[in-house]
């Protein structure tokens, strides 16, 4: 028998590690709670709520497989170079904790930074 369900955590009470882009989820934080089974396996992890805001902005939700943060990041028009416009960027430095990278664009050698968090995505959401 195969079950599926995602749960709203409005307040943790303790740490957890959000499956999607691997940051820590702080005691006292809301994310998501996922359980299941897929593909005859069981699954049980938790979201952050800036990986939520991501996922519903810039991923296909029709795709299965949970996938990973750094390659949906990749795969969106999020890091096009502000100077060309470009997505040409072989060099770049994402923050320890996911929540920025900086880039160089190979094509007109600008250099910028963009700005992952849950507030940036969400004033990018509203805009």
């Amino acid at each position: 028998m195969s079950f599926w369900e995602n749960r709203k955590i409005k307040k943790t009470r303790k740490d957890h590690r959000c499956e999607y882009c691997g940051a820590k989820i702080p005691a006292g934080s809301s994310c998501e709670n996922n359980v299941g089974t897929y593909e005859g396996d069981f699954n049980h992890y938790y979201l952050c709520e800036r990986c939520l805001v991501f996922m519903d902005m810039y991923r296909d939700n029709s795709e299965s497989e949970l996938g990973n943060f750094v390659d949906d990041v990749y795969n969106s028009d999020l890091l096009g170079c502000p100077g060309c416009g470009k997505n040409n960027h072989r060099e770049y430095e994402w923050s320890g904790n996911t929540q920025s990278v900086n880039l160089k664009c190979d094509n007109c050698e600008h250099e910028w930074s963009v700005d992952l968090s849950l507030e940036a995505l969400q004033g990018r959401k509203a805009g």
